[in-house]
């Protein structure tokens, strides 16, 4: 950008508008315009110690603004969080293999952090894909275990143990 600004608008200007031209960047600021504003500085006797503590004021006004923002949780918050969600490709992984991120807590965000950032439906997506794979995969389990155990019982049932009954005397 480098703004330029003549000896009149300088002149004109409050002394925390001169110290902040002082400070600022050459990017900003023009060169010529940051050594007006120091000598403008210099001419209405204002100290280096003063210019100091006038911008450590404002460092730590920054920072409380900061800290209140981040203790209510919108120093974060975009609105994108709220609009991105997972894609389907994340939404199927997160289904398969819910069990394993449930007892890792691994794959991206996990559940305490969404809830803290509050992207809710992240939030509520995940907690959802999360249990509905762990029932899935409990279904699985269960399913497979029964059909063992039907198989198991089925073939003790039809085996043939007249063999047996014959030798031990049970005939």
């Amino acid at each position: 950008m480098n703004k330029k600004l003549s000896h009149k608008e300088i002149t004109s200007r409050e002394i925390d508008d001169l110290i902040w031209i002082a400070n600022s960047s050459t990017s900003y600021w023009h060169l010529d315009t940051k050594t007006l504003a120091k000598s403008e500085l210099t001419q209405r006797n204002v100290s280096i110690t003063e210019q100091n503590e006038i911008w450590r004021g404002w460092d730590l006004s920054i920072e409380r603004h900061f800290e209140k923002l981040d203790a209510s949780g919108e120093l974060y918050k975009t609105e994108a969080d709220d609009i991105i969600p997972f894609t389907f490709e994340q939404k199927i992984l997160i289904f398969s293999i819910g069990p394993l991120i449930m007892l890792r807590r691994g794959f991206g965000p996990d559940l305490i952090t969404l809830y803290q950032n509050k992207k809710w439906r992240m939030f509520k997506e995940k907690l959802l894909l999360l249990s509905l794979g762990v029932l899935l995969w409990l279904g699985i389990f269960y399913t497979s275990y029964s059909t063992y155990e039907n198989r198991r019982l089925s073939e003790i049932e039809n085996t043939d143990i007249s063999d047996w009954k014959e030798k031990h005397g049970y005939d």
